[in-house]
């Protein structure tokens, strides 16, 4: 008998009509943009007068986000987190509202929006025995290197080294939070219907007790959590399994320039998610995550799952959406096939009213 064909998971991802909110572009940036082998295109880099701060400039009847070097506001100017629910067990969230404020977040959306290279990655599992093919309903993309490779001299891991745009933001939220980084992820949630299910980030190949900070750009988004299976009272130890408890559920709403570090134990005892709501108007939003990657098998991780073997989509402004992206020699050649295709149906529309024989091309064109 033939394999079965992957049951593929389609009826929870399919997108909503929603309403189309464009972006306005960052002016052309006077540095060159950042290249490497690895990017499938040149990365924009951010202004370099640009400051990022929770507070605005002081006069911001006459000021913009670009501001100048000399009204960078130190530490002790910006706004403090809070932590929430600190009566919880094993849970461990600092909010930074805003880490950059609405202006500043606003510019930042649209650049990495228009700058950064996006995947719709498609990956099968195995479940109840049944092989399935998922559909990750969100686009993704994601840069950095693990430790380990990373202080070896000799490593040749396939790897995409962070943009400028995202170094500069990696190294401001270390500022503020006193975490280290090395790896960064980039989802864009389209609309409504665009989401994340439930799930912790405390893979094996992060650190005992890792820090994960997740920046919000662009609309406001509904972000829960819950405590894993037996979660509770743990005191430590191995990654849990199970599906998520019943009962205590958090909900937050994360707006434009929020940044929530979750530590501790956080990632062993709960669980998160983005879910799906049906208002179709709900506006694109991006979210940055910031973790340290120790072992190798991490690096391979996230970019199966965030990069794949799919193709590239990249910001369309004349569409307003994500269109697919092809490399200019390939958009010529497919507008040559194009072009081949449409003579190839003139020389058979031409043949048949001569008599229905196909003449040759050169016939055709010389009439």
């Amino acid at each position: 008998m033939p394999p079965k064909r992957p049951l593929q998971i389609t009826s929870f991802f399919t997108p909503t009509a929603q309403k189309k909110l464009r972006p306005t572009l960052l002016s052309t940036a006077t540095e060159p943009p950042d290249t490497h082998p690895s990017y499938p295109f040149a990365i924009a880099k951010l202004p370099a007068s640009l400051v990022f701060s929770s507070r605005p400039p002081v006069d911001a009847s006459t000021s913009t986000s670009e501001t100048t070097s000399t009204e960078i506001a130190t530490t002790a100017d910006e706004i403090p987190p809070t932590h929430p629910h600190q009566g919880q067990p094993n849970l461990s969230l600092s909010l930074y509202r805003p880490l950059l404020h609405p202006a500043l977040a606003a510019t930042i959306y649209t650049h990495l929006l228009t700058s950064l290279p996006f995947y719709r990655v498609t990956y099968p599992i195995t479940r109840g025995g049944t092989q399935v093919l998922v559909h990750t309903p969100r686009y993704t993309t994601v840069f950095g290197l693990d430790a380990t490779s990373a202080a070896s001299a000799n490593s040749t891991t396939p790897h995409r080294p962070l943009p400028s745009c995202l170094r500069r933001l990696k190294d401001h939220v270390e500022t503020r939070t006193g975490a280290r980084f090395n790896f960064v992820l980039v989802n864009y949630y389209a609309g409504s219907a665009d989401s994340i299910a439930w799930h912790s980030d405390g893979e094996t190949f992060l650190e005992e007790r890792p820090g994960i900070a997740s920046l919000s750009l662009g609309g406001v988004r509904e972000f829960w959590m819950r405590p894993a299976v037996g979660a509770c009272g743990m005191a430590g130890g191995g990654k849990l399994k199970g599906k998520g408890a019943k009962g205590t559920k958090l909900e937050f709403l994360l707006r434009s320039g929020d940044c929530l570090l979750m530590d501790g134990a956080t990632q062993r005892a709960w669980e998160h998610c983005v879910p799906k709501r049906g208002d179709a108007a709900t506006a694109g939003r991006i979210n940055v995550t910031f973790r340290y990657v120790v072992k190798k098998e991490g690096t391979a991780n996230y970019y199966r799952y965030n990069v794949g073997a799919g193709p590239v989509w990249r910001w369309d402004e004349e569409a307003g959406e994500m269109r697919l992206w092809e490399k200019e020699g390939d958009a010529k050649k497919n507008e040559v096939k194009k072009e081949e295709g449409a003579g190839e149906k003139e020389i058979i529309e031409t043949a048949t009213k001569k008599g229905g024989d196909v003449v040759k091309k050169e016939e055709v064109e010389a009439e």
